[in-house]
């Protein structure tokens, strides 16, 4: 199909040079959608991730009876 539409606008005069930039800003344009539907996807467990990785880790507190020493 797509090979049909570059013959189509090959024939009528329509220049590769356009054809290629149309259809890098098109691809572009889909590339871009799909990161940001991505991104707001996984926001939750980007979040969840960074939080477990930064969290203070706490440490129980074995009962020492010589502490106080």
């Amino acid at each position: 199909m797509a090979l049909t539409v570059v013959a189509a606008l090959d024939e009528l005069g329509i220049s590769r040079t356009t054809i290629v930039v149309t259809f890098a800003i098109l691809l572009g344009g889909v590339v871009t959608a799909a990161a940001i539907a991505i991104g707001l996807g996984a926001r939750d467990l980007a979040r969840d991730l960074l939080q477990s990785q930064f969290r203070p880790k706490v440490r129980p507190e074995a009962e020492d009876p010589l502490r106080h020493l």
